[in-house]
């Protein structure tokens, strides 16, 4: 390249990384704070063959920590949460449904 020559950038790419300044450490959850059901509606589930009262929750009064056993249904505004019978669900502590299927035996 000969001197007195401007550079020209057509591409440039720069990558960074850093470890974060501190580890990361959910927020302590209190498990204790189940709230009630708002509702129970009589539900068929193929598991129990039949009919369940089933207690309704709403999602938006649940907190990180909440956990239930099957059956059960979390309503929000735009869909509905069918935990079964074999199942049961606990909120995250970043509020994601987190829900475990027993294997059934045959």
């Amino acid at each position: 390249m000969p001197p007195d020559v401007a550079i020209e950038l057509v591409n440039l790419r720069s990558t960074g990384e850093s470890p974060p300044r501190q580890p990361f450490r959910p927020a302590d959850v209190d498990a204790a704070l189940q709230p009630e059901p708002r509702a129970r509606r009589s539900v068929y589930f193929q598991e129990n063959r039949g009919f369940v009262d089933t207690p309704i929750y709403h999602r938006e009064q649940l907190s990180p920590g909440f956990e239930a056993r099957g059956p059960l249904l979390i309503e929000e505004s735009s869909t509905t949460v069918v935990v079964g019978p074999s199942a049961t669900v606990r909120m995250s502590f970043n509020t994601n449904l987190v829900i475990a299927i027993e294997e059934m035996s045959a």
